[in-house]
Parts: C-alpha cells; structure tokens; sequence
C-alpha cells in the first residue's frame, strides 16, 4: 500500500523520472507527470492526487506559483514546490505563498523528500532544511 499519490509537475523529462524514482522508492504512488502548469490544473482535477511535487520554474505561460494557486484555490491539494534556482526571490515567493506546503532544492534526497511528502499530506509545512539563498 502507498504512502499517498503524487502528481509530479517537472519540464525536464530526466529530471521528473529522477524524481520518479525517488518518490516511488519512498513508497509513494506517482499518479502523473506533466510538464506545463496548465496540464498541473489539469492533471490535478482528473487524476486527484493527495500531493504535488511541483517545479516552480516551467515552460507556457502559467509558471508553478500560479498553478499551484489555481490548484489550491479549487481542488485544496497540497503543494510542494521543487526548484534548482536557490536565490532569495524564488525561495521568499515560494515559502511564503499559502500555496506551499513545502520547499525542497534541487537535488534532492530520498529523505528531504518523504519529509516533505509527509508534512505536506499532515498539513504542516516543512521549511527547507539549511537553506542559503544565492545571489
């Protein structure tokens, strides 16, 4: 049995089977992966997932913050914003949003992830673990 159903919103392709791997070898079930916030609000309203690992840079005109606003706003699923971009601006939009429910940098381990996952399906938010914004 799963930990819980994860929709996973990644544009690099190698990238989102990476974190495939890992979220499915942390127990949890990937439902999806799309690769534009449009399909995130999408994928969110059919398949139904319990969290979503979200990329907060993204290609089309809808980037991760907005997608996950839409998401919450309709659907009241948990989102967990992934990125690669470490600097201040970024880390402040996305912690501090009510969109999120957890921050995690690329990359990433097995263990930053499930405790995320979990705090995210609790309903608590897990705050990056020493986090350093780059300028």
């Amino acid at each position: 049995m799963s930990k819980g159903r994860v929709l996973i919103v990644e544009d690099e392709a190698i990238t989102a089977m990476d974190e495939q791997m890992t979220v499915e070898s942390s127990g949890y079930e990937v439902v999806g992966i799309v690769d534009s916030g449009e399909g995130a609000v999408e994928a969110a309203r059919d398949l139904k997932p319990d969290v979503i690992l979200m990329d907060i840079t993204l290609k089309g005109d809808m980037d991760g913050m907005e997608a996950a606003w839409k998401i919450r706003e309709r659907f009241g699923i948990p989102v967990v914003f992934v990125t690669a971009r470490g600097n201040k601006r970024i880390y402040d939009a996305a912690h501090y949003s009510e969109e999120a429910t957890g921050y995690i940098i690329k990359p990433f381990d097995r263990d930053k992830l499930d405790r995320n996952l979990e705090a995210a399906l609790a309903g608590e938010l897990s705050p990056p673990d020493n986090w350093k914004p780059m300028s």
